[in-house]
């Protein structure tokens, strides 16, 4: 009998999680006592223990990967992987966060559209004198006001 196994890639990694699952299941629900052979079942009693034991030191292992990781990037100049603080609970009695009374002081104004033009104030007035021969041919006099 041969054991088909799906590639490992990320594609797969959700029924990676599934087939773990599966297997907490099924050896939460073994009854040891069940098993007749008394060696048989001291050997499996070593084998879930080692598991144990191997899954606690390769969760240490990849925690003290992330971490030199991390310091790898930081002395780098780079910054590591962040460190995201679960959710908590709020507090039992919610304190305001917005102290500010400007809502309160604010008066609204009426909106109204600006002008296009600016209106430029004239504060003097000037005359200057041109000599006409340095003006072009088809310049002409205009009232400008």
């Amino acid at each position: 009998m041969s054991v088909v196994r799906e590639p490992v890639g990320k594609y797969s990694s959700g029924r990676i999680v599934g087939e773990q699952r599966k297997a907490l299941g099924l050896l939460e629900e073994l009854d040891l006592s069940s098993i007749q052979d008394e060696r048989l079942r001291q050997c499996i009693v070593m084998l879930l223990n080692m598991v144990e034991q191997l899954k606690r030191e390769n969760a240490e292992l990849r925690a003290e990967v992330q971490r030199l990781r991390d310091e790898n990037q930081r002395l780098k100049g780079e910054q590591g992987k962040p460190k995201v603080k679960g959710n908590t609970p709020k507090s039992p009695t919610p304190r305001p966060t917005d102290y500010s009374s400007e809502r309160q002081r604010h008066v609204p104004k009426e909106w109204s559209k600006g002008k296009k033009q600016d209106t430029v104030k004239i504060d003097r007035e000037e005359t200057l004198k041109v000599d006409p021969t340095i003006l072009p041919a088809d310049a002409e006099l205009r009232d400008c006001v």
